[in-house]
Formats: structure tokens, C-alpha cells, sequence
């Protein structure tokens, strides 16, 4: 049993590092195709015209003139020790930049997070316990409807109507609980209700089996049974999807801090593809990439705690 759960932790790890590389190198040779030098675009910047001399000096300067394996293998090692490089925008350590940013896109995706469980269990709960009537339809129908909106499109409706119409909510920045409202409804809107579907087939599910029709011979009511054996068993599957939404939650909120100008990692991707910064933006890509697979296999574990057969 020991050398079976050791084997299992030394797969998991050896992916772990296979999906870590995998993504590193993916993101840096699609910035390595992409049109335009981080050197030109540096220097155009500050001075016009910009001499071939100055772009081959200030190449040099970056590391960007040596061959592509060259530079992966260094920016790789250098990576294994969190050590990005220098932002070739600022002048400042890649790490120093990103670390400044992640606690904004953590306190962000958390509260996100927080009002997805909430929303998608009582969606769930619902749906399960009028199945197939009124309430289960109408949240049917506003899943799909909320699920199919773009998070940009929702996120200017929310601030045209919050904002601009009711005055109740600030517009963009971070500066208080209450900017957290719209990117936060952004985010967990429509994903919230689309997961409390899934859930909802988890729990019908759940409630075929033999144990369930048992405790309504004892003559349990439907709400014990759902809210106690149904939401039990059903656990450690919900933990794996909450699990990837946090995840997603992390990596997929560059939009949403863009429209509501939220200083964080998503904000600084998007102003590091626009500069050519490719230190910073690797950074980020390989921390969201560790964040997303950390996410991953704590929820996992814990999906292993709650149910044994998994173990």
C-alpha cells in the first residue's frame, strides 16, 4: 500500500513537471514567432528615428539575439529558481512585478470563488429538489442564457446598470470592498449557474442508488436526504469541478481586470504583450500555469479524503 501511494505521488509529480514544460514551452515559441522586436519597440519608445546599431546593442543588452533553444534553456534554468529576468519595460526583476500583482487576482478570483459556491449549490439544491418543474427550467434557461454571454459583454452591462444607471457601485479600481462587486459578479455569474447543472446531474444521479431509496423506506424527508446523504456522496466530485474553477478563476480573469482596471496579473499580461515585455509575461504564464495545477491536485487530495474508493 505504501509503495502504490508512493508511486502515485511520483506520477503526479513527473506530470506536474511534463504540463509545466509543456506550457513554457509553447508560450515561449509563440513569443518567439510573434511579429515586431522587443528591442525596436523598446527604443521607439523613447527616441525616432531608432539606428540599427542602437535595436543590435539593446538586443544584446536583452538576450534576444542569441538562437532559441539558447534562450530557452537559459530562461528554463534561471526559472527553476523563480528568477524570470528583468523587465525589459521598468528595469525591475519579472519576479518583483508579478509578485506585486498576484495578491489583487487572489483576493479577486477568492471572492469569485466564494459566490460560485454559494451560487452553483443552491442552484444545484434547487433544481434537484423541483426537478423537472418550474424552478428547474427557469434556472435551465438562465444557465444557458448567462453561460453563453461573453465576460466583457457582461461586465459592461453590469456597469452600465450598477454604475451608470443606479450609481450603487464604483466603476473600475481597487480601492475598497465595494470595487469587488462587478468584477466579481463578472466572474461567477454565469459559471456559477452553468456548474450548478453539472450538479444537478451528480445529484440525480446520486439519487438512483439503492442506499438513497432505503432512506425513504425509513421515511426520511426529501430535504434531509438531499441536503445529508445526496450532498455527501456527491462531495468529492463537486470538490474536483470547484477545483478547476478556481483554477480558471486564476488564469482566466485578464478580461475582467482589464474592463474594471484591477491591478492585477491579468492587467499586467496584457500590458506585457503590448510592450513586447516577454520576462514579465513568461513570468506570469509559468506562476498562473503552477497556480492552476496547484489548484488541481489539492482538490484532488481532498477528493481523495472524502472518498475512500479513490484512494
Amino acid at each position: 500500500m505504501r509503495f502504490t501511494a508512493a508511486r502515485d505521488i511520483l506520477a503526479r509529480f513527473a506530470w506536474f513537471v511534463v504540463h509545466v514544460l509543456a506550457v513554457s514551452l509553447i508560450c515561449f515559441s509563440a513569443l518567439s514567432l510573434v511579429p515586431g522586436d522587443p528591442a525596436a519597440v523598446l527604443l521607439r519608445a523613447y527616441e525616432e528615428p531608432v539606428s540599427d546599431e542602437a535595436i543590435r546593442d539593446t538586443q544584446a543588452r536583452m538576450g534576444t539575439d542569441r538562437p532559441f533553444l539558447v534562450r530557452y534553456v537559459r530562461w528554463l534554468g534561471h526559472a527553476a529558481c523563480f528568477d524570470f529576468g528583468v523587465s525589459f519595460r521598468t528595469g525591475e526583476p519579472a519576479a518583483a512585478r508579478i509578485l506585486g500583482s498576484l495578491p489583487a487576482t487572489l483576493e479577486l478570483a477568492t471572492a469569485a470563488f466564494v459566490l460560485l459556491v454559494f451560487l452553483s449549490l443552491a442552484a444545484a439544491i434547487t433544481a434537484t429538489h423541483w426537478r423537472n418543474g418550474r424552478p428547474d427550467l427557469c434556472l435551465q434557461y438562465v444557465s444557458v442564457t448567462l453561460g453563453s454571454v461573453p465576460a466583457f459583454w457582461l461586465g459592461l452591462l453590469l456597469v452600465i446598470v450598477f454604475s451608470v444607471a443606479l450609481g450603487v457601485t464604483p466603476v473600475a479600481g481597487r480601492d475598497g470592498p465595494m470595487h469587488l462587486i462587478l468584477p466579481v459578479m463578472t466572474l461567477a455569474l454565469g459559471a456559477s449557474l452553468v456548474q450548478g447543472r453539472v450538479i444537478r446531474g451528480l445529484f440525480l444521479g446520486i439519487l438512483q442508488q439503492n442506499y438513497i431509496r432505503t432512506a425513504r423506506a425509513r421515511g426520511l424527508g426529501e430535504a434531509r436526504i438531499l441536503l445529508v446523504h445526496v450532498l455527501k456522496n456527491a462531495l468529492p466530485g463537486v470538490l474536483v469541478i470547484w477545483g478547476i474553477s478556481f483554477g480558471h478563476l486564476l488564469c482566466g480573469s485578464v478580461i475582467v481586470e482589464n474592463i474594471f482596471s484591477w491591478p492585477g496579473m491579468g492587467t499586467l499580461v496584457v500590458e506585457s504583450i503590448f510592450a513586447r515585455d516577454y520576462p514579465v509575461l513568461m513570468g506570469c504564464v509559468l506562476t498562473g500555469s503552477l497556480c492552476f495545477l496547484a489548484v488541481n491536485a489539492l482538490a484532488d487530495a481532498l477528493a481523495r479524503v472524502f472518498d475512500p474508493r479513490r484512494r
